[in-house]
């Protein structure tokens, strides 16, 4: 989780993303949550799946807890 933090607020203190500009750093949860959703469905697409799951569950409780 400290490395988290020290993460979040290096990107912070270089003044990043810049106002109106792509993020072209995203580290984090919601940051990863879309493309870990097209994972998930191409998993299914390619009947590497069964079931359809939510990304929440590919993670654990701390891993969910980290925000930026």
């Amino acid at each position: 989780m400290e490395i988290y933090r020290l993460l979040a607020q290096t990107k912070k203190a270089a003044g990043l993303p810049k106002a109106g500009s792509i993020d072209f750093l995203p580290f984090g949860f919601e940051a990863c949550r879309p493309g870990l959703r097209t994972i998930v469905n191409y998993a299914l697409q390619q009947n590497l799946m069964q079931r359809k799951i939510d990304v929440t569950e590919l993670l654990d409780d701390t891993t969910r807890a980290l925000r930026p």
